[in-house]
């Protein structure tokens, strides 16, 4: 497909609909320059694939198992370096005794990182399913399963009874204690074949310019998002400071090799699958 000039239209930006992605992309729906819109991650890979998003800030599994091979930007993500506050697994039973666990819908990558960890780590070999309605409404209708995966802003907002679910992994936390990296989530991603064009490299650009210049404002960033995802100004302040990072280091790098061959040894992706760096 032969790019447009580089003028003739914005760049199209798919970013995650959570706090924590704030930081990534505060600021840049006053670009002129920029279409920025807002989904849930396990919606973003379709965008990308149908060239409704230039770039888009995916689930870091969908960059191992897209149909259309992708290649991770090096312009910023969404990780934690220990425990994340917001990519749960709440348990009625001890985690090596899970049979049955309900996914959240909007979750990819949470979804593979649960099942290497309750199996590898805490030897369990529960049945996974996603949940066909958010799981708050399921929680509400009561439900049965062992245990619920939930992710995003809500887990702050409405997360389980403590009484009814008192076993709680926080993702994050659990890799790190594991293998001693921080865990990736999500990164920005462009089809491999687009990578090189001007309208990707203009992207790449303001998402990394964006970026740095909202790590220095990350208190205002924090107390002016808050409310709208039903945060208190404090907490999302820690959160988005001490919580979240979103520089692509080269830890984070080895972090993402490191999940895609647990994958592969888990059977979640292909074996010959491999990330695909831009420079």
């Amino acid at each position: 497909m032969q790019e447009p000039a580089t003028e003739t239209r914005p760049v199209r930006i798919g970013a995650v609909s959570y706090l924590n992605t704030r930081p990534l992309v505060e600021g840049l729906e006053k670009c002129r320059d920029v279409e920025l819109s807002f989904d849930v991650p396990s919606r973003l890979l379709g965008a990308l694939l149908e060239e409704r998003a230039d770039v888009a800030l995916a689930p870091i599994l969908d960059a191992m198992q897209s149909p259309e091979p992708l290649a991770v930007l090096p312009v910023g993500c969404i990780a934690s370096d220990g425990a994340t506050r917001s990519v749960k697994v709440f348990s009625r039973a001890p985690f090596n005794k899970i049979r049955h666990l309900v996914a959240d819908p909007d979750s990819k990558t949470s979804v593979a990182l649960a099942t290497v960890l309750l199996t590898r780590v805490h030897g369990a070999s529960p049945t996974i399913s996603r949940a066909v309605q958010s799981i708050t409404a399921m929680l509400e209708d009561g439900i049965t399963e062992d245990a619920v995966l939930m992710i995003g802003d809500k887990v702050e907002r409405r997360a389980p009874d403590a009484s009814e679910f008192p076993h709680v992994l926080d993702l994050g936390g659990a890799w790190k204690e594991w293998t001693g990296l921080p865990f990736v989530f999500a990164a920005w991603v462009c089809q491999s074949s687009r990578a090189e064009a001007e309208v990707v490299r203009r992207a790449a650009r303001l998402l990394d310019r964006q970026r740095r210049h909202n790590r220095s404002r990350i208190g205002w960033v924090a107390h002016h998002c808050a409310e709208a995802h039903g945060w208190t100004p404090h907490d999302a302040q820690v959160y988005l400071d001490k919580t979240i990072c979103t520089e692509l280091c080269e830890h984070k790098r080895a972090s993402i090799e490191r999940f895609c061959a647990e994958c592969a040894e888990s059977r979640l992706i292909e074996c010959d699958r491999h990330i695909t760096w831009m420079s």
